[in-house]
């Protein structure tokens, strides 16, 4: 089974996503070995009917807090709620806040999926403060600026001393990494940057 989100209908169990092979899109899972769903089906009772008519009169709510859940799960973690309006275009903004307006007037949603909605709700009005971002270490600033020069200056490297690690002179493909020489949380210029292989990087380690 794919991703799902968890549904409770008078007192029984469902899941609501991607049900995977060999069912495919979108559907309803109905767990049979659950007991009570077990019992009242041995016992004809109209309950477990009832609640499934019910789970199918919801389907714009079973959508909409589909969509909330699967942008709190995998848009929105590791990038902040910047990420709202910075990776999204208007009709996809204006698609999560319909989506998040119904998910705010369901009786089926749980506190985390309303918390998502609201605050869906509050950036895309103006009214969401975003919390001031965390400043930088200069230690933290020189290492991004090398993260994003990295593979220029891994070129360089290999230009000017060829394509081996410095301590085995290992030359495999996709196995050399750039590493400083020392380590200075600032230098890293080229005269302080060497080609190392995994296995010589681990075994260089300082000792703790």
């Amino acid at each position: 089974m794919g991703y799902v989100i968890n549904i409770e209908i008078n007192g029984y169990e469902f899941k609501f996503g991607y049900l995977g092979y060999p069912y495919g899109g979108l559907g309803v899972y109905i767990d049979f070995d659950n007991e009570k769903i077990k019992r009242d089906i041995s016992l004809k009772s109209d309950d477990l009917l009832e609640a499934i008519k019910e789970l199918f009169h919801c389907s714009a709510e079973l959508d909409a807090l589909y969509t909330i859940t699967n942008f709190e799960m995998h848009e929105l973690q590791g990038r902040g709620w910047e990420a709202l309006t910075q990776y999204n275009s208007f009709n996809t903004l204006e698609r999560y806040k319909q989506k998040a307006l119904i998910v705010l007037n369901s009786k089926i949603a749980d506190a985390e999926q309303l918390a998502t909605a609201s605050t869906i709700i509050s950036i895309l009005e103006g009214n969401y403060i975003f919390p001031p971002p965390v400043e930088k270490t200069p230690e933290q600033k020189a290492k991004i600026a090398f993260d994003k020069n990295k593979n220029r200056l891994k070129l360089k490297l290999t230009v000017k001393l060829g394509y081996f690690c410095d301590n085995c002179a290992t030359n495999k493909e996709n196995s050399l990494c750039l590493v400083q020489k020392t380590k200075d949380p600032f230098n890293y210029d080229l005269e302080n940057l060497t080609l190392r292989c995994r296995g010589c990087i681990n075994k260089l380690k300082p000792k703790q």
